[in-house]
């Protein structure tokens, strides 16, 4: 099945009086339908930068970046992007703040208001419809502002640190309740975080940037023990075609930390495992690691594993500074 998204050797620099400076250099992966990508590094490594080119705000100096095939130029209407604040309008109220996407690309009419009201009334935020921002909590603002950039019914989501302005409570909450949205409407998304175990939670795969000029360190592949089949193996996929020039880590990866011992790696990924989707009609099926909540990862035993994981090589950068040429 062709990708939804296929970023391909992309490098970008910024230009000044004063000289370049590369940003990102020869970035290559690919999310599919349905999809939840996570992209961690260092802080100023790019990731923003990045999303900007994935949103077609901003053009690569070299590579490519392509959405269903089509070159992003040509397909910035499939593409929804959340912000890390929700730039809801005070003057608005919150019906009229999740209508501004439609009303922008003259889609605003009566069978798109009804179904803005019903997602309300899903996401629970109908009570709140004639409130103004300033009169909801911080969760409540940001589903209001992930009902505006789902309104528009994108393919491809991008998602700049939407949780990093919460407190930390509210934050595992809107967390978990929005990337359960995402998954239950199936989109593909690309999340931009700092938060290493928000990142493990909510992602399907882990893109690892070095320091700037950022290059792809690692690509880490997620697979968790289900509860409700807690005798069954965690779901381990490696079958991403055109990513082989990066390192594709699985829990059966099993490196030394700090202290020359090994880390244990998680259960056994070798048994056969049913994969048989979950549906209406079979709702305990939950063995495919990826209908798991972020909470429920939170607490599974491979979390702790991932998060050391990714720490040591986001440690090897840390003597490393960003060069300008």
């Amino acid at each position: 099945m062709k990708p939804k998204l296929e970023v391909q050797r992309v490098s970008y620099s910024y230009h000044a009086m004063e000289g370049e400076t590369p940003a990102l250099s020869d970035i290559s992966f690919t999310a599919d339908v349905g999809e939840f990508i996570a992209i961690v590094g260092p802080s100023g490594c790019g990731k923003s930068t990045l999303l900007s080119l994935l949103s077609g705000l901003a053009e690569p100096e070299s590579g490519s970046i392509l959405i269903d095939g089509r070159p992003v130029s040509q397909a910035k209407d499939t593409i929804g992007y959340m912000l890390q604040k929700d730039h809801l309008f005070e003057w608005r109220s919150i019906l009229s703040n999740v209508s501004l996407g439609l009303e922008i690309q003259k889609r605003l009419n009566p069978d798109s208001r009804s179904q803005l009201i019903e997602m309300l009334q899903t996401y629970g935020l109908d009570q709140f419809q004639d409130k103004r921002p300033s009169q909801l909590s911080g969760g409540m603002r940001q589903r209001a502002a992930l009902i505006r950039t789902l309104a528009t019914k994108p393919d491809l989501l991008l998602l700049d640190e939407p949780f990093s302005a919460l407190d930390y409570q509210t934050r595992l909450s809107v967390c978990d309740d929005i990337s359960s949205i995402i998954r239950e409407t199936r989109k593909t998304a690309v999340l931009v975080t700092h938060d290493l175990s928000e990142a493990i939670s909510v992602a399907d795969r882990i893109v690892i940037l070095s320091a700037r000029p950022a290059t792809v360190k690692k690509i880490l592949t997620l697979s968790f023990t289900c509860p409700d089949f807690s005798q069954r193996s965690s779901y381990k996929d490696s079958s991403h075609d055109g990513e082989q020039s990066h390192s594709e880590l699985t829990p059966s990866d099993n490196p030394s930390s700090d202290d020359g011992h090994s880390t244990p790696p998680p259960p056994d990924s070798s048994a056969d495992t049913d994969l048989t989707p979950v549906t209406k009609e079979n709702p305990m099926l939950k063995q495919d690691s990826r209908i798991l909540s972020p909470m429920e990862r939170r607490n599974a035993p491979e979390f702790s594993y991932y998060f050391n994981l990714i720490w040591k090589e986001l440690k090897c950068d840390d003597n490393h500074e960003p060069k300008n040429l």
